[in-house]
């Protein structure tokens, strides 16, 4: 499998995380998956809101991975159209 590997400057991390943990809204806590609304709450053994255990990094990464997919796709979609508009008017494009 091919890798892209992407470079940041140690001093760079926090700045880039808390970029895209704004952008895209990451959230320190997040609502408990497992929590179970048949049963009273408590924040030991059935809490409402639990810590992210996605960290910021892993969020960042996470999204940079989502934008190259994204990006990717939107590419692909404008040469399918251009090639159906061709295949329409009997013209290709370069």
């Amino acid at each position: 499998m091919a890798q892209l590997i992407i470079n940041i400057p140690n001093d760079k991390v926090a700045w880039l995380s808390d970029g895209f943990a704004s952008r895209f809204d990451y959230q320190n806590q997040i609502v408990n998956p497992d929590y179970n609304d048949q049963i009273p709450a408590d924040p030991v053994t059935n809490p409402q809101i639990i810590d992210n255990p996605e960290n910021q990094i892993a969020f960042a990464k996470r999204m940079v991975i989502h934008m190259i997919k994204h990006e990717a796709l939107a590419g692909h979609n404008r040469i399918s159209k251009a090639a159906d508009a061709a295949d329409a008017e009997g013209v290709v494009f370069d």
